[in-house]
């Protein structure tokens, strides 16, 4: 077979222009039609044997009875002296394509998302792909997903695997797929670690393997939470894996939560001209999610920490300043910090002359005095007296020639905080402001939970139309922390998840019960009600438990959170639910 070769059937002939792709059992290739389309064909070799050729059959008829936007078309068939054949659309591009793109984080998970949603259609009627690669991944003109090649592909139903087969890619087949003689064992938790291995790369552009993976985290630390969700994928024991629904649920949580977030953000921090201005759309989205993790990571993590794991430049091509305010109270903190220094200092020194305090009755300390008080004024903040209050104490506690050192420190101490608080990049405007209050509690001094978003501006200045996303991204690794799933009230769950369309996963000392949208929730809803109403109900504390139950929820656009504790799973679940299935 070679370019130029004609290749007919009853209804059409085509003419081969370039092979595009090559398998153990056949080539595809790139074809022209009468009408001048341009298709693909699949070949199956001519010495196939008759389990390929079986499989090969399988594979067309699944096709030719499809509807579904997930699989490929079916256009034409037919046989000649190189072997079966059929036709299909020829797509622009395959998922190893897009591994070279520079794609948004927004989407990659919609890629992401897109695969898990075509896994899920396959695994409800039955199928297991069993050979998920980013070869055999396309994505058509609408830039959606497409599952290409079922050659070794489990139909239900059929009865064409045998223990001995060897059905498996090398780079992105699970474990069990990877044993001999124990083919028909292989179930649809295969394809979940494929998923999970198609994720990760997506993200870190490494095809995992070993131990030693990359973590998403690394590339994308907003989507932290995505590495314990491709963790589970990625088990060895595919018992311990998520299904693919339970899979979908929880990424598609954390997309709805993050998105949330990043548009409140956008809406409070980039000004509507900004947003107006496509060309920026690259730079507000990076700025936005570096605001997002800055946050997490103010809340969450020591100076230890910060210093040790996380790399200060990060994201150097935008700047991020601090609000006048908390500049000012930063620089108030360093300059109680200072006088303290002084006034600990003396008083672990023992002199034969020992350090003797201002004395404001004599002009000379009282002209110190009132210096460091007009610094204070001048530097005012909005949020508390207590750091003038206790850095004048202690600038008065401190002997004279002291407190002219503490004075002779100030222009250093103002001019660090505005090189270091002003069009800096983020880690390093967060590590900054954390070290400038390690000794000091920033939210009692401000009065509130501490937000970022609250007190940041993002510098756009010096974003043109060049910008073209990150220009220095180095390993922001956490310690990798495994998660434990532990079921405690498996029946009640797993009835549950039977009798509506959720996922279940540990959360805490309960679970968190997921709902894909508001009506399967509201049935569930309905459902608690018909089962008080049946039985009667009259336990004040079972109804307590319902109603407790229903207050802990969460919506986030289409997604339902319900948060359910230990007592009210078993309480509530077994009391209604299982209850009613025996007796329905």
């Amino acid at each position: 077979m070679k370019k130029g070769d004609i290749v007919q059937t009853q209804s059409n002939t085509y003419k081969l222009i370039q092979q595009i792709g090559q398998g153990g059992a056949g080539t595809v290739w790139k074809a022209e039609a009468e009408n001048k389309s341009i298709l693909a064909i699949k070949f199956l070799k001519a010495n196939s044997d008759s389990d390929h050729k079986n499989r090969f059959k399988a594979e067309i008829s699944f096709i030719k009875s499809e509807q579904s936007a997930f699989v490929p078309n079916f256009i034409d068939e037919g046989e000649d002296r190189e072997g079966l054949f059929f036709v299909m659309p020829l797509y622009p591009k395959i998922w190893k394509d897009i591994l070279g793109e520079k794609l948004s984080n927004q989407q990659k998970l919609d890629y992401i998302i897109q695969l898990g949603k075509a896994i899920q259609y396959l695994h409800e009627k039955g199928i297991i792909h069993r050979d998920l690669k980013p070869e055999n991944i396309a994505i058509n003109s609408n830039d959606n997903i497409v599952l290409l090649d079922f050659g070794i592909a489990h139909f239900n139903n059929s009865t064409l695997t045998q223990r001995s087969d060897r059905l498996a890619n090398f780079n992105y087949s699970a474990p069990e797929q990877k044993v001999r003689n124990e083919a028909d064992q292989v179930t649809e938790k295969a394809d979940i670690y494929s998923y999970g291995l198609l994720i990760n790369e997506l993200f870190t552009n490494e095809t995992p393997s070993g131990s030693n993976i990359k973590r998403i985290e690394d590339i994308a630390p907003i989507y932290a939470e995505l590495d314990s969700i491709t963790d589970n994928l990625l088990q060895q024991n595919p018992n311990a894996r998520f299904d693919i629904k339970t899979a979908l649920l929880e990424i598609v949580r954390i997309k709805e939560i993050i998105n949330n977030e990043l548009e409140i953000l956008k809406e409070v921090l980039v000004d509507p001209e900004i947003q107006a201005n496509r060309k920026c759309d690259m730079a507000v989205t990076q700025a936005l999610e570096d605001i997002y993790f800055a946050n997490r990571l103010f809340r969450e993590k020591s100076i230890d920490e910060l210093e040790r794991k996380y790399e200060s430049n990060w994201h150097p091509n935008i700047g991020y300043s601090l609000d006048e305010s908390l500049i000012n109270l930063t620089i108030q903190s360093l300059i109680l910090e200072t006088s303290k220094h002084k006034f600990d200092y003396e008083g672990n020194i023992t002199t034969k002359n020992s350090y003797q305090p201002l004395n404001l009755e004599r002009s000379s300390d009282k002209k110190l005095f009132e210096g460091m008080k007009n610094i204070f004024d001048k530097y005012s903040q909005p949020f508390s007296n207590n750091l003038k209050e206790h850095g004048l104490k202690y600038f008065r506690s401190i002997t004279d020639y002291h407190a002219r050192e503490v004075l002779e420190k100030i222009d250093g101490i103002v001019k660090d905080a505005n090189e270091n608080l002003k069009n800096v990049p983020i880690l390093w405007l967060i590590f900054k402001l954390k070290t400038s209050f390690k000794d000091i509690n920033l939210e009692s001094l401000i009065g509130s939970e501490f937000s970022l978003s609250d007190y940041i501006e993002i510098d756009f200045s010096d974003i043109d139309d060049g910008f073209n996303g990150n220009t220095y991204n180095p390993d922001l690794s956490y310690d990798k922390v495994g998660q434990q799933w532990d079921f405690y009230f498996k029946d009640e769950l797993d009835y549950l998840s039977k009798s509506f369309k959720v996922a279940y996963r540990s959360y805490k000392d309960g679970y968190r019960i997921i709902f894909p949208s508001f009506e399967e929730f509201k049935k569930f809803e309905i459902e608690l009600n018909k089962k008080l109403e049946k039985y009667k109900v009259t336990d004040d504390i079972v109804v307590y438990d319902v109603q407790a139950m229903m207050g802990k929820v969460e919506y986030l656009n289409s997604i339902v959170t319900l948060y359910l504790d230990e007592f009210t799973s078993s309480s509530v679940l077994r009391k209604l639910f299982l209850l009613g299935e025996k007796d329905d």
